[in-house]
């Protein structure tokens, strides 16, 4: 450590190198001593060693000027600004904080305004010098922020959402929005739960919670809806008729809405071989619920053409629980043996709702 006036005096040789090598050790050093140099020049830095912090000054050409405060204990570098006032402080680590009542006055994109801008509070603006809550993002236009895509060039990069405990996360991917739960930071981890696609149409993979707020309690969740065609397959249960379904008219359109099935079509029979020894049964898309005191049971009205009645005229198909199939019933009897039964040509008119 070293100070010099910058003066080579007129001297011998010897004298010369040793006035040349102090010189050289005063730049290295920085005009580093426990006072000012005796002779200071107008933008000369010089360090002042006297405590553990040193103190970097420049000189104006009448004054000295603090310039920093190098803490050689800590290893942190604290920048004097008469408006920064001791509150930024650059540590050998790289890290940029800051002590005091600092306030930004913002990053300019070297255009007409300030793009960002970081507060007192730690709130982070973008597109304003006022940010309301941590990160603020204004645009103009159609502007907003953008997750771009990811190198496998499928996916868009992640938005995480985590608390103490869990980790969820939304993501585009084959022009669908994709929101999972169960993710981890910065994996591709995680349960698909609402698909939004590309299409407009959304799916929910375990169903929608109806009515019961922030609950997903199993009964006031719907978690199926499907609709289709069922193609029908008639049977005598006693195995003494073989039935053969006219192939035109041997489907029930039916639309199941959570466990709520509806059924409706007409059927034909082609050819009835044989003889009744039981009950005409149909099947059925989905099979019926098994509930509390026959809560599962149903009653559904069907209406007949080329049915021959011996007895009664009350006409209805009748589900029980966990069935796969409804039975044809007149006057709370089986049709069969000798109550009535389908012609070759019969025809059933179906329509109802029964609970899956």
């Amino acid at each position: 450590m070293a100070q010099h006036d910058y003066t080579i005096a007129n001297q011998g040789f010897p004298a010369t190198r040793s006035d040349l090598n102090n010189v050289l050790q005063a730049i290295a050093t920085n005009n580093t001593g426990t006072s000012a140099p005796s002779t200071l020049y107008a933008g000369q830095f010089w360090i002042d060693t006297t405590a553990t912090t040193w103190v970097l000054y420049i000189h104006d050409g009448t004054d000295n000027i603090q310039f920093a405060q190098i803490d050689t204990s800590a290893n942190t570098v604290n920048f004097i600004d008469s408006a920064l006032a001791n509150d930024v402080v650059i540590n050998t680590s790289g890290a940029i904080t800051t002590t005091g009542a600092f306030t930004s006055v913002g990053i300019d994109d070297n255009a007409t305004s300030t793009a960002m801008t970081i507060d007192s509070s730690e709130k982070v603006g973008i597109g304003t010098t006022s940010p309301s809550t941590t990160l603020d993002v204004v645009g103009t236009g159609v502007n907003g922020i953008e997750l771009g895509e990811q190198s496998d060039g499928n996916d868009s990069s992640r938005l995480f959402f985590t608390n103490s405990t869990n980790v969820c996360a939304i993501r585009s991917s084959g022009g669908s929005l994709k929101f999972s739960t169960g993710a981890t930071i910065n994996s591709s981890s995680g349960d698909d739960r609402v698909i939004i696609h590309s299409n407009g149409v959304m799916s929910a993979t375990n169903g929608i919670a109806l009515g019961v707020g922030a609950n997903n309690t199993s009964s006031n969740v719907l978690d199926d809806y499907e609709e289709g065609l069922h193609t029908v397959t008639a049977t005598d249960s006693g195995g003494g008729a073989t039935i053969t379904m006219n192939t035109s008219f041997d489907q029930l359109a039916y639309t199941k809405i959570g466990r709520l099935v509806h059924i409706q079509g007409v059927l034909l029979f082609a050819s009835i071989s044989g003889s009744f020894s039981g009950s005409l049964t149909i099947s059925l898309p989905f099979t019926s619920s098994n509930e509390t005191d026959q809560g599962g049971r149903t009653i559904m009205g069907v209406g007949t053409h080329n049915v021959d009645f011996t007895s009664g005229t009350q006409i209805y198909l009748s589900i029980g629980e966990s069935s796969s199939t409804a039975t044809l019933t007149t006057q709370g009897d089986n049709i069969g043996g000798g109550n009535g039964q389908p012609q070759g040509s019969g025809q059933l008119y179906i329509g109802g709702t029964y609970i899956a």
